[in-house]
C-alpha cells in the first residue's frame, strides 16, 4: 500500500501571502483612482502650491475643462492663455506688456506713466519719442519762443502698432519764458481745439495730444490746450 505524500503550508506563511496579494490590489486600485482623478475623473481640479510645471498639468488638456479651477499662488513663467471668463479676486500686479484682444469692462480705472522733467528744447527741435514712450508726462524747459515739430507716426509706430489704438500724453511749458506752438509730424491729420488752428502752449499752461492710429501707419491727432487759472 503506497501513502501518499500531503504537503502541508503553514497557516503563517499563507496568512502572509494573502497580504501580499491584498497590499497589490490596494496599490492598483489607489494607484486608478489617483489617475482618474488626475485626468479629471473629478468634477473640480485644485491646485494649490507655489509653482504650476508642466510635468504636473501632464494628461490634462486645460485647467477647468472638467469643472472649476481654483490656483492658490500661481507662479507661471511664459504665456497663460484664457478662454472664457476668467475672474480675478484681490490685488493682482503684472509686470511688463500686457495685451487684451476683445473687449474689457472696468470700474474704476487707473493709469500710470513715468514724467520727463526738466527737458529742454530749442528750434528746429522734434518732440523725442523716447521722452514719452512709457511716460505720460513731458514737461519742458524753453529760452525762448518756438515751434516745436512732433515725430513722424512712422517713429510713433511701437506706440500704437494697431488700427484704432490710442494713446494720450500731456506737454508742460513749465517755465515763464515764452511759448511754444506744437505742429504735426508727418503723416498725421493735426487738428486742435484752439479758434486759430495752432496748438500754443503758453507760459506755465499745457496741453493734451491725443494719438489715433488710422487703417494705414497715419495718425489722426488733437491737440487740447488748457490754461493756468490759479
Amino acid at each position: 500500500m503506497i501513502k501518499k505524500k500531503t504537503k502541508r503550508v503553514s497557516f503563517d506563511r499563507a496568512t502572509k501571502t494573502l497580504a501580499t496579494f491584498a497590499v497589490v490590489a490596494i496599490t492598483l486600485c489607489g494607484s486608478y483612482l489617483a489617475v482618474t482623478a488626475y485626468s479629471g475623473g473629478s468634477p473640480k481640479v485644485v491646485v494649490e502650491g507655489n509653482y504650476i510645471e508642466s510635468t504636473q498639468l501632464e494628461g490634462m488638456e486645460s485647467l477647468g475643462a472638467y469643472g472649476d479651477t481654483n490656483v492658490t499662488n500661481l507662479v507661471a513663467s511664459g504665456y497663460i492663455t484664457s478662454s472664457g471668463a476668467l475672474t480675478v479676486v484681490g490685488a493682482t500686479s503684472l509686470t511688463g506688456t500686457v495685451s487684451v484682444v476683445g473687449a474689457v469692462t472696468v470700474d474704476t480705472f487707473t493709469q500710470g506713466g513715468g514724467i520727463t522733467a526738466s527737458t529742454t528744447y530749442t528750434a528746429g527741435d522734434i518732440l523725442t519719442y523716447s521722452h514719452f514712450d512709457t511716460e505720460d508726462i513731458v514737461e519742458m524747459d524753453v529760452s525762448q519762443a518756438f515751434a516745436l515739430v512732433l515725430p513722424a507716426t512712422s517713429t510713433l509706430s511701437l506706440m500704437i502698432p494697431n488700427a484704432g489704438d490710442t494713446r494720450e500724453i500731456l506737454l508742460v511749458n513749465a517755465t515763464t519764458t515764452a511759448a511754444i506752438t506744437i505742429t504735426a509730424g508727418t503723416g498725421m491729420d493735426f487738428q486742435t481745439s484752439s479758434s486759430t488752428s495752432d496748438c500754443v502752449i503758453g507760459t506755465l499752461d499745457m496741453a493734451t495730444l491725443k494719438f489715433w492710429r488710422k487703417a494705414n501707419r497715419d495718425m489722426y491727432v488733437i491737440c487740447t490746450q488748457a490754461v493756468e487759472a490759479d
